[in-house]
């Protein structure tokens, strides 16, 4: 009988091609990676600027809605006939007004609050500087001023003292900051307020820089007509 072999368990040791990169398909990998690195860097950069002029463009908008509504509020309290109603810098428009608020009536005549008075200021120089938006609760300008100022000797900055009590007023703010001048415009007033017989007028004009570049290219306009008490 022919003996059988048994089947070889010997193994194809045939060469394959091994896994992995050479040197010089790294090389070139390495190379097309930092093109690709060099054209999506800036576009990053955009986006993130991008997005961050977004967000600062809508707390502006956020913020210039409530300054509104707050100086709605507090011009509604002035009344036409108040000896003390004053626009503040001088005729009929200026960057702020000054009146009293009422307390009710006896015989027929306003009693007034003298303690304290409002002043509703934007940004002015002279002997009591401001350079944002506020409202004031003092006798005078020079008390509010005294009483809320930070360390830069400025009103309407954000170090203004919002916890300082008007006129000794426990939870009544000597200053109640609206707009610091961190949203102060590219051009002209930051607030400008008007008076045309029993017409108040008040302008805003608002913008704001993110990363040093203004975030809207024309100035937030917002202006509000009322009617003053009688």
């Amino acid at each position: 009988m022919r003996s059988q072999l048994a089947p070889s368990t010997r193994t194809d040791r045939s060469t394959h091609p091994e896994s992995g990169f050479s040197i010089p398909e790294l090389a070139v990998s390495i190379a097309i990676l930092s093109v690709l690195a060099v054209g999506i860097l800036p576009v990053i950069g955009q986006l993130s600027r991008a997005f961050s002029q977004n967000q600062a463009a809508s707390a502006l908008n956020l913020r210039a809605e409530d300054a509104v509504e707050r100086l709605i509020g507090a011009l509604s309290q002035a009344i036409s006939i108040d000896e003390e109603l004053e626009v503040i810098g001088g005729g009929t428009s200026g960057p702020g007004l000054h009146y009293r608020t009422v307390n009710g009536f006896s015989d027929g005549e306003v009693v007034y609050d003298d303690t304290p008075h409002i002043f509703v200021c934007g940004p002015q120089s002279g002997t009591v500087p401001v350079a944002g938006v506020l409202i004031g609760r003092a006798l005078e300008l020079e008390t509010v001023h005294a009483l809320g100022a930070g360390d830069d000797g400025v009103l309407g900055t954000e170090d203004d003292d919002t916890r300082a009590s008007a006129g000794g007023t426990d939870g009544v703010p000597a200053v109640e900051l609206l707009l610091s001048d961190r949203y102060a415009p590219r051009t002209g007033p930051m607030l400008t307020i008007e008076q045309d017989g029993l017409a108040i007028t008040f302008t805003l004009r608002l913008n704001v820089q993110s990363r040093g570049e203004w975030v809207l290219l024309d100035d937030l306009v917002l202006s509000e007509t009322l009617a003053l008490r009688q």
